[in-house]
């Protein structure tokens, strides 16, 4: 057993898949689908912002053919299907630049990594997709569309499982208690994911990402409680908001302290500087 940064944490599951060599195995895996790529970028966002919700991928490549989007979730969420749908849709329509070519010209498959089970049986699932193909009255896929959003639950692995996917799935569950089993995982593409999360090679500012990424967790879920104990609708979303505020003046405060100015903190986070002022 060797101890590692839990990939239930965005900082140590984009630096484990960001490799183009795994990322492209891990997706071929869960999708079918193979791709030719040289490099992963990490926290990819569009130029201009589309829509009105900025957009940012956890993980984003593209060849000739396809954009290809992995996004890691851990933290239970209500609208966990509705964002990373929002996400594929932006995908498609950052492609359409005008209203004469309403071309895509990459299929865009979104693959959405859960690290946590759903509450509701109906969603306990292993591997389920989006498929966005037309379908005729007999249900005949006709190959119009070929945009896929995936989920994968590394919490829900069984038998029925993908044989090609199972492993991968049963790597980041088995980092989640921040020890793995590298016995049980011989296959070069997985070893370099076990070590690149080892608790022996994070660096000091991955280290700080983390430390800011657990506050968070934990703010949210106290949030998460705290709004279900009062039992209102609005409780919940307001807890949320200033477990967010407070996960993010921390993360703030440790930014200036590392010598960023306010403005450029705040810029960092994705928030305002009136954001980390609210009381």
């Amino acid at each position: 057993m060797i101890d590692v940064i839990s990939l239930r944490y965005g900082t140590a599951f984009k630096k484990a898949f960001r490799d183009p060599e795994v990322f492209t195995a891990f997706v071929r895996d869960a999708t079918g689908v193979s791709l030719d790529i040289t490099e992963v970028q990490q926290e990819y966002c569009y130029k201009e912002t589309i829509g009105r919700v900025k957009v940012e991928y956890d993980l984003f490549a593209e060849d000739t053919k396809h954009r290809t989007i992995v996004e890691l979730q851990h933290i239970r969420d209500d609208d966990t299907f509705e964002r990373f749908l929002y996400y594929h849709i932006i995908a498609l329509i950052e492609q359409v630049h005008g209203h004469q070519r309403y071309d895509f010209d990459r299929d865009v498959i979104t693959l959405v990594v859960l690290t946590r089970d759903i509450r509701d049986k109906r969603w306990q699932f292993d591997w389920a997709e989006v498929n966005f193909d037309v379908h005729n009255v007999q249900g005949t896929a006709l190959g119009i569309f070929n945009h896929r959003l995936v989920f994968v639950n590394a919490r829900r692995v069984s038998a029925t499982t993908p044989a090609a996917l199972r492993p991968w799935l049963e790597v980041v569950e088995d980092s989640l208690d921040g020890q793995v089993d590298e016995g049980r995982f011989p296959n070069d593409l997985l070893q370099r994911v076990i070590q690149r999360i080892r608790v022996d090679r994070v660096d000091p500012e991955e280290a700080m990402r983390l430390k800011d990424e657990a506050t968070w967790e934990v703010t949210k879920a106290d949030a998460r409680a705290e709004g279900e104990r009062k039992g209102r609708a609005d409780g919940l979303a307001e807890g949320e908001r200033k477990g967010r505020t407070m996960a993010m003046k921390d993360a703030a405060r440790r930014l200036v302290d590392a010598g960023h100015s306010p403005e450029d903190a705040a810029r960092l986070l994705g928030i305002t500087v009136e954001d980390l002022q609210e009381p």
